[in-house]
C-alpha cells in the first residue's frame, strides 16, 4: 500500500480531476464487499454487492467487469466442489442462488444511465467531443460517427501486439511509461504471469478482474497509461504474493517476509519524487492564467466563444467555450469550423499560439477576419456580428 501511495505516477493521478483513482478505489471497495458477501452467502448479500458494483460503474464503467470476475471465481469454486461434474441440478441451483441476484442487481442499477443515453443521443457526427460513444470508437472507423463503416475483426485484433507492449511497459515501469525498455516490458510480463499464478492458487475474483481488464485493454481502440491502473494495483499484490510464496519454499516465513519488505522499501526509495513535474505544472497553469486573463479583457459583453479545443479555456475563463477542432479534423478543411460557428451561434474565436491546434488555425482566421484584437501570443477574432 505504501509503494502504491508514494508512487509518483499514482500521486499525479490522485491530483487529476478524472475518474481513474476514484474508480480504482471503488473497485477495491467492491472486492471487500464481495469478501463480506462470501463469508455468509445469501441472495440479500448478493443484491447489496450488485448495487455496490452498479454504483461503482457509474464512476468508472470498467468496474462492471467485476460481475463476470466474481461469477467466474464462484463457478471455479463450484466446479472444484462438484469434482468436474456435468451440468445438472447442482449447476441450476448455483445459477439461481449464486449468480442471478448479483447479475440482476447490477443490471438494474446500471439500467437508468443506459436508458438515459439511449434517449438523449446526439446527432452524428459529434463535433464537441472526440467520440460519439465508446462503442462507436471501438467498432467503427470514425469514433464520432456511428454511421461510419464498421471495423473488421482483423483490425480489432491487430491492436493486440502494440497493446501488449504498452500494458507490460506500464506495469514494469510502475505506471511511468508505455514505451519502456525491454527490462521493464519483461517485468510487466512477469507481473501478468504472477496474476495467473495467483489465479491458479486462489481462483479469486481479484485475479479474474485483473485479467479481464487486461483482455479489454488488449483490443481497446485507444490507449492511455492511466487505464492500466486497476491492473497494476492487483498485479502488484499478486507479484508480492507470488514472490513471497516462492521464497517461503526455500527459507522460513519470517526471512521471506523480511526480504520482500526490504525489496518494497527499496522500491519506495527509488521512486521517491514527491515534487516531480511540479515546476512544469505550475508554469503551464500560470501561462493559462495570464493568457486567459488577456482573452477575458478583450471579450465583448455578448461574446459567445469558441476555440480549437475549448475544454481548458472553459475552466480558465469560467464560461462555455465550444470546440472547432473535431469538425475540422473530420472534414479535413477549415470551412468545417464555419459550420460549427453557425450551428452554435458563436461570434468570437480565441487562439493561443502556444497550443499546436490553435497555431494551425491562426493563418485561416487571420486571413479571413483580420487580427486587430491581438496580444503577444494570442488573438481574439470577432467572427460574427
Amino acid at each position: 500500500a505504501i509503494v502504491v501511495w508514494l508512487n509518483p505516477s499514482f500521486r499525479q493521478m490522485c491530483n487529476q480531476v478524472m475518474s481513474d483513482v476514484p474508480g480504482a478505489a471503488l473497485m477495491l471497495a467492491c472486492l471487500l464487499v464481495e469478501r463480506w458477501a462470501e463469508r455468509k452467502p445469501s441472495v440479500r448479500r448478493d443484491l447489496i454487492l450488485g448495487v455496490a458494483i452498479g454504483l461503482a460503474s457509474y464512476v468508472r464503467s470498467v468496474n462492471v467487469l467485476l460481475v463476470p470476475a466474481i461469477l467466474c471465481a464462484r463457478a471455479a469454486a463450484h466446479l472444484c466442489e462438484q469434482r468436474w461434474g456435468g451440468w445438472g441440478s447442482g449447476w441450476l441451483a448455483f445459477v439461481r442462488s449464486r449468480a442471478l441476484g448479483l447479475a440482476i442487481a447490477t443490471a438494474l442499477v446500471v439500467a437508468p444511465w443506459s436508458i438515459r443515453d439511449s434517449l438523449s443521443r446526439p446527432d452524428p457526427p459529434v463535433d464537441q467531443n472526440f467520440l460519439y460513444s465508446y462503442s462507436t470508437a471501438m467498432w467503427h472507423v470514425d469514433g464520432g460517427d456511428p454511421s461510419s463503416p464498421r471495423r473488421p475483426l482483423s483490425a480489432i485484433f491487430e491492436r493486440v501486439p502494440q497493446r501488449a507492449q504498452q500494458i507490460t511497459s506500464m506495469l514494469g515501469s510502475r505506471m511511468s511509461t508505455s514505451e519502456g525498455s525491454a527490462l521493464e516490458i519483461a517485468i510487466g510480463a512477469f507481473m501478468l504471469a504472477a496474476i495467473v499464478v495467483a489465479l491458479v492458487r486462489r481462483r479469486s475474483s481479484a485475479e479474474f478482474m485483473a485479467l479481464g481488464v487486461t483482455v479489454v485493454l488488449a483490443v481497446y481502440f485507444g490507449f492511455q497509461g492511466r487505464l492500466v491502473l486497476p491492473v497494476w494495483l492487483l498485479a502488484l499484490a499478486a507479484l508480492v504474493d507470488c514472490v513471497l510464496w516462492a521464497i517461503t519454499r526455500a527459507v522460513n516465513a519470517i526471512a521471506a517476509r523480511a526480504a520482500v519488505i526490504v525489496a518494497l522499501a527499496a522500491l519506495v526509495w527509488v521512486d521517491w519524487a514527491p515534487y516531480r513535474d511540479v515546476d512544469r505544472i505550475e508554469a503551464i497553469h500560470a501561462a493559462y492564467m495570464r493568457t486567459c486573463d488577456a482573452f477575458r479583457q478583450r471579450l465583448a459583453p455578448d461574446a459567445r466563444v469558441a476555440a480549437p479545443i475549448g475544454w481548458h479555456y472553459s475552466v480558465y475563463l469560467d464560461r462555455p467555450v465550444y470546440s472547432l477542432f473535431f469538425a475540422v479534423r473530420r472534414d479535413g478543411e477549415m470551412e468545417a469550423a464555419e459550420r460549427v460557428i453557425d450551428e452554435y451561434g458563436i461570434n468570437t474565436v480565441v487562439l493561443w499560439s502556444a497550443i499546436p491546434a490553435d497555431q494551425s488555425m491562426l493563418p485561416y482566421f487571420r486571413e479571413r477576419y483580420g487580427d486587430d484584437n491581438a496580444f503577444p501570443g494570442g488573438s481574439v477574432f470577432r467572427v460574427r456580428p
